[in-house]
């Protein structure tokens, strides 16, 4: 499977998990519709920002609040949990900025790390984005099910439980 049918099928099976709970927040395109985003408020908690992606993410997407496409809005990751989720097909870079390192090993540009990442908000507020990269050759359609709930719980208790370690 390739990076694009592996996010197409989770945000299908998401979206078929998320009639079983009406509070659930759905995902919303990016501008350039590469990237989904997924928002959950919770009442008296930091809310969740899950993104799901073929590419990398970089920490200045986060702090520009016109990203989605619709009216949705990103929140101040400040003030949010920040989840990226990245699926990468076998010979495509992680970001423009990583010519021919498709898996990050080694990689010194900080958006590329699979890990925890820092930045700040337009106002100097720390923030932090906890990123998962899979080669997406490497994931199987049994694993699907799993990744789409892990998912899912991540928008509930702000910790995404990586299915495949």
């Amino acid at each position: 499977m390739n990076a694009t049918s592996i996010i197409s099928i989770i945000l299908n099976r998401y979206k078929d998990l998320r009639q079983r709970y009406p509070h659930a927040a759905s995902f919303s395109a990016s501008k350039k519709g590469n990237s989904f985003y997924l928002i959950q408020k919770r009442k008296d908690l930091p809310a969740i920002q899950i993104r799901l992606s073929n590419h990398g993410t970089y920490l200045k997407t986060w702090t520009d609040r016109e990203e989605l496409s619709n009216s949705t809005r990103l929140e101040d990751p400040s003030t949010c949990i920040n989840i990226s989720i990245v699926f990468i097909d076998n010979g495509t870079d992680i970001t423009k900025d990583c010519k021919t390192m498709p898996n990050c090993d080694n990689c010194k540009i900080t958006p590329c790390i699979p890990q925890t990442f820092k930045g700040q908000n337009e106002l100097g507020t720390p923030f932090q984005v906890m990123q998962y990269v899979y080669d997406s050759s490497k994931i199987k359609s049994r694993y699907l099910n799993g990744l789409t709930r892990a998912i899912m719980m991540a928008r509930v208790n702000g910790e995404y439980n990586d299915q495949l370690v």
